[in-house]
């Protein structure tokens, strides 16, 4: 294999890499808004998500929930 391959190999799995990443992050802000808006409590979403209080409440404010 080629440097040149080699290069575009190592870019398509840190991309792919980038890819998961965010789409597990923005898995859990749904998450956490869905049980936000059905009434879940925040203790019980901290243990569903794993996330931290601060997490939690900057998923919240930022699409504007409160907290």
């Amino acid at each position: 294999m080629s440097i040149y391959d080699e290069l575009i190999q190592e870019g398509i799995e840190k991309g792919k890499a980038e890819g998961v990443a965010e789409g597990m992050q923005k898995g859990i802000e749904k998450t956490i808004l869905n049980a936000f808006d059905n009434g879940i409590s925040f203790d019980i979403i901290r243990m569903i998500t794993g996330e931290s209080d601060e997490k939690i409440r900057d998923v919240l404010k930022k699409n504007g929930r409160g907290y």
